[in-house]
């Protein structure tokens, strides 16, 4: 976050109506999100925005971490559950992320990285990244 004073909710229904986008391109494939935060109160935002549109993943939290307070710039789950949040999200189709992250430009890298790896015939649609900040969201950008 660029924004320490953020709580992890400002920006799921920006985030939500881009998934929701996303999955009308293909509305024949299961809609599975896979969600990096360091903002536990996001989670549930997104899932309650989300509906039964998709079903939402994200790794196991550690319950005994400590809070790092109010405007810590990096919420609770910033240290060991990010290693966990890169592998998660490197098995992403498309990323919806945060304008200026550098965790979004790692994951997008490995995002890229995955498909290229794939066989040829077999890869599909190219992935894509969506980037979004408090007032709305660029359009979809290719990623190779």
């Amino acid at each position: 976050h660029r924004t320490s004073c953020l709580h992890g909710h400002e920006k799921v229904a920006l985030f939500a109506k881009e998934i929701l986008r996303i999955r009308r391109r293909d509305p024949e494939r299961s809609c599975e999100v896979l969600l990096a935060t360091d903002r536990r109160a996001t989670f549930a935002a997104l899932e309650r925005a989300l509906g039964n549109e998709c079903a939402l993943h994200g790794v196991e939290r550690n319950k005994s971490a400590s809070h790092p307070g109010l405007f810590a710039e990096h919420g609770v789950d910033a240290r060991e559950t990010a290693a966990a949040d890169l592998g998660l999200l490197s098995h992403a189709d498309h990323l919806v992320g945060s304008w200026g992250s550098t965790f979004t430009i790692l994951i997008q890298s490995l995002i890229a990285n995955r498909f290229l790896q794939q066989d040829a015939a077999t890869r599909g649609e190219a992935p894509t990244v969506v980037y979004c900040e408090l007032d709305g969201c660029l359009r979809p950008l290719p990623l190779i």
